[in-house]
This record gives C-alpha cells, sequence and structure tokens, in this order.
C-alpha cells in the first residue's frame, strides 16, 4: 500500500514540476506576459525535483502560483475586454 502511494505522489508531484518548467518557458518568452509567474514557476519546477524539505515547499509555492497566476489572467483578459 505504501509503494503504491507513494509510486502516485511521484508521478503528480513530477507532472507539477514539468507542467511549471514548461509554463515558466512560456512566460519568460512572451513580452505580453509577467515575467516574475515565470521566474517563481522556474524555481518552483526545478525545485520539486530537489530532496524531500526543499520539494515540499516548492510543491506548496506551485499552489499558490497557479492561483496567483489564474487571478493575473483572469483580471488581465476582463481588463483587455473592457478597454
Amino acid at each position: 500500500e505504501f509503494r503504491r502511494v507513494l509510486f502516485r505522489s511521484v508521478l503528480f508531484t513530477g507532472g507539477v514540476g514539468i507542467l511549471l518548467i514548461g509554463a515558466s518557458g512560456l512566460l519568460l518568452s512572451q513580452k505580453g506576459l509577467s515575467r516574475w509567474l515565470g521566474v517563481v514557476a522556474l524555481i518552483a519546477g526545478v525545485g520539486i525535483f530537489l530532496p524531500a524539505g526543499i520539494g515540499a515547499i516548492a510543491f506548496a509555492v506551485s499552489a499558490v502560483w497557479i492561483v496567483i497566476t489564474s487571478l493575473t489572467l483572469t483580471f488581465a483578459r476582463s481588463a483587455s475586454s473592457e478597454g
């Protein structure tokens, strides 16, 4: 049972790390998007693959990053459609 839970956990956190690294590549290559979100995504994405303590902190940062990025993109879209 423990191995199955550990395997699922590694797959999930690894997937989040790959998502963050990919998103950072997009955010850092575009001019109109927030570059600081790209930098945070890159740091958290790489940090997820580091040993337990750092990886856990990076995983928590990734949850906050997802919320902030969602809000940033939502408000940027609504501001551009109003103006």
